[in-house]
Parts: structure tokens; C-alpha cells; sequence
């Protein structure tokens, strides 16, 4: 998905809220999102929209559950089973709906403020630890290069060639994985660059816990980089004023 044609723009669009958008398009629809304000804003109208027919479905549903239990034939017996269904569908409905709140809620959260940092794939003195090691210069390289292409996982593929444990490396992967909205591999990596980069991971496994709805972990990465200046501190305070009250880890 290299240009985004309006006659493909819905159905990008569509996939990826499904979460069934992947490889080069993702990270081309990934990119445009970093980069195009308008975008996203379209991008989350499509979201809500998504979501209001999702709970119109259900609704519909409830409808038609009600007409099938008030049929004139079954009157005698409907009274007592219509309020019990009734109660139940209404209270699912509810669920459904603070369900949907919370998610809508984290779902902006997370695309308006997931960036790729500026040094992703810059191989340096950070990268390279202070080495003179021309073969991990040259792997970082042709990782830069695989994902300024869209070959995201083909660039995380060269990273995992280079044998070593080095907790910088591990950063870079985890930016990879969230761009692959693999979560929970994210986070793993963050946990081992937190000793070189600590502020850039907390804010990056947070994120990576608001998709995976477990707001009180990101509570917990959050609330430390509002305590002393950091590039972090202020992003992560309009994060917390935010959250949805409940995590579903």
C-alpha cells in the first residue's frame, strides 16, 4: 500500500480496525498515520462509525428476541420469561456498551500518541554500545532500509540475525513488534531495554498495554515519568487523565 488511492482507502481503512491488516500495508497504513494529522482524524470518524453499527447489531438483535417472546401465542407464559430475558439482554447491552466506550477511548489513546521514535534502525554510539563493529552497523542498516520500505518483518527478521543480547537491540525490536501489533512480544523486549532506555520503554509498553486493555499497568509505567522532567512527562499526564477506570488484565 504504497499510495493510498481513494478507492482503497475504506478498505484499508477497514482492516486495519479489524486488525486484519499485516506486513507491508501495515506498516505503510502505520506510517501515513504517524505522519498525516487529517488521516488519522479520518481514521478514527471510521472507528466510531465501525463501532455504532457494531452496537446497532446488537440492539437489533435484543429487538428481535423481544418480538419472538411477546408472539400472541405464547402470551400466558411470556410475562415472567420476558422480564428475566429483558433483564439479562439489557444488562449485556450495557456491558457491551461500557465495553465499547472504553475501547473507543483507548483506541484513540494509543494512534494519537504511537510514534516511531526518530533514532528507530540509526545505528550510534547507543547502538553500537561504543563498539567499532562493522557487521552490526551494516545489520542495522539493512533493517533501516527493509522498513523505510515497508518489509517491516523482514526487518525485524535481520534483527533477530544479529547474535547478541545487547538491550538496545531489544528496543528496536520492540518498536517492530508494536508495528506488527504484537503486543505482547513488545513489551518482553521493552522489559530488557528498560536498562538502557528507561523512559522510552515505560512509555512504549504502556502503549503497548493500552491495546491490550490493561490500564493499570500502564498506570504503573505512567505515573513514574510524571514525577521528574523527562521527554515523556507531559504525554503520559494527558495518558492518565484519560484512561478508561477498568483493565481487563
Amino acid at each position: 500500500m504504497t499510495n493510498f488511492n481513494e478507492q482503497e482507502t475504506y478498505g484499508q481503512i477497514d482492516s486495519y480496525l479489524k486488525e486484519t491488516l499485516s506486513g507491508d500495508d501495515l506498516i505503510a497504513f502505520q506510517k501515513k498515520l504517524d505522519t498525516d494529522k487529517a488521516f488519522r482524524s479520518e481514521v478514527e470518524m471510521h472507528r466510531d462509525v465501525h463501532r455504532f453499527f457494531q452496537e446497532r447489531e446488537r440492539i437489533n438483535t435484543f429487538r428481535q428476541k423481544i418480538s419472538e417472546i411477546s408472539h400472541p401465542e405464547r402470551k400466558q407464559i411470556v410475562t415472567i420469561r420476558f422480564i428475566g430475558i429483558a433483564a439479562s439482554i439489557l444488562f449485556l447491552l450495557g456491558v457491551s456498551f461500557w465495553l465499547y466506550q472504553s475501547r473507543s477511548s483507548a483506541d484513540r489513546l494509543y494512534t494519537n500518541n504511537f510514534r516511531s521514535p526518530s533514532y528507530l534502525l540509526v545505528s550510534g554510539p547507543e547502538t553500537e554500545r561504543g563498539t567499532d563493529n562493522i557487521q552490526l552497523r551494516n545489520s542495522y542498516q539493512t533493517a533501516k532500509d527493509l522498513f523505510d520500505k515497508g518489509a517491516v518483518e523482514q526487518a525485524l527478521s535481520s534483527l533477530k540475525q544479529i547474535e547478541s543480547e545487547d538491550a538496545e537491540l531489544s528496543f528496536h525490536k520492540g518498536i517492530l513488534y508494536m508495528h506488527l501489533m504484537k503486543w505482547n512480544e513488545a513489551i518482553l523486549e521493552f522489559e530488557i531495554s528498560s536498562s538502557v532506555r528507561p523512559e522510552a520503554s515505560s512509555w512504549y509498553q504502556g502503549l503497548s498495554y493500552i491495546k491490550l486493555e490493561a490500564f493499570d499497568k500502564t498506570r504503573n509505567l505512567f505515573l513514574p515519568l510524571t514525577t521528574y522532567p523527562n521527554p515523556f512527562k507531559d504525554k503520559a499526564e494527558v495518558i492518565l487523565k484519560k484512561l478508561p477506570s477498568k483493565s481487563k488484565l
